[in-house]
């Protein structure tokens, strides 16, 4: 694992570039793929490519949202764009439907394993993480149904008021 080396003379993170750049903006302003790569090059010698770039945003969303309640959201060849509060909604979403995804696929890979290729240690792990993988998309089902049950709920009182 490659050990972390301060490359800026001032000892910040690309993450705090990043910040430093669009913690001051305002829901819609939109940060290039160019202005970002230049606030990450100045001050060093290493170069950002735009997949480095990407990966900067990434790790600094988490301490925007935390500290700032804010997000930067994909604006395809262009950059990102500051998020409004009310977007914050849509993309919860979109996140989720993808991590059910990733829990589909976890789950099929570990009912498709060939047990009695395991040792007996093995096959007790990997029958145990089986049942909690099932526990939790059975879980993740019903919790979606029922905010499903409760959006239509929701709408029909605002059709009945």
């Amino acid at each position: 694992m490659a050990t972390f080396t301060i490359t800026r003379p001032n000892g910040r993170s690309n993450q705090e570039v990043v910040l430093q750049l669009v913690a001051g903006g305002k829901p819609g302003d939109v940060y290039s793929y160019e202005q970002l790569t230049a606030a990450l090059e100045a001050d060093t010698e290493t170069q950002y490519p735009r997949q480095a770039v990407a990966a900067c945003v990434r790790s600094a969303n988490w301490r925007l949202l935390r500290e700032h309640k804010r997000v930067l959201r994909v604006v395809r060849n262009v950059g990102y764009r500051l998020a409004a509060a009310g977007e914050h909604t849509e993309l919860s979403s979109a996140r989720h439907r993808r991590a059910d995804r990733q829990m589909r696929w976890a789950l099929a890979t570990l009912r498709g394993a060939r047990l009695e290729e395991m040792d007996a240690t093995q096959r007790a792990q990997h029958t145990a993480m089986t049942v909690i993988a099932a526990q939790v998309a059975e879980h993740t089902r019903t919790l979606r149904y029922h905010g499903k049950l409760i959006a239509d709920l929701t709408h029909r009182l605002d059709d009945i008021t």
